[in-house]
């Protein structure tokens, strides 16, 4: 199974980040958590099976979790499968490093 990641942005109760925080690090599918300074009060990169597996985490465990105010889900591209048009033939993108 491909895991898929997603990045959710959170926003949490005045004065309360530190508790949020030690709450995002107790779930096992949050694997990584960075507070950020302005609108947000932090990123999180998830990973899941699938889409329906990062929706799960995101409404069953973070905005669930006390004192997040506000949670969004931005899921990752998946570049692998993105295909081009060439000469009227489908193919995939090249392996290349995105400058």
């Amino acid at each position: 199974m491909k895991n898929m990641i997603g990045f959710v942005f959170v926003t949490t109760s005045v004065g309360h980040e530190r508790e949020v925080y030690n709450i995002f690090v107790g779930i096992p599918e949050i694997v990584e958590t960075y507070p950020v300074l302005g609108e947000y009060d932090f990123i999180l990169k998830i990973k899941a099976g699938n889409l329906t597996g990062l929706q799960y985490i995101l409404f069953k465990k973070i905005k669930r979790a006390q004192n997040v105010l506000y949670a969004e889900l931005f899921p990752a591209a998946d570049f692998e499968s993105i295909k081009s048009k060439k000469d009227g033939k489908t193919q995939s993108l090249p392996d290349k490093k995105w400058n």
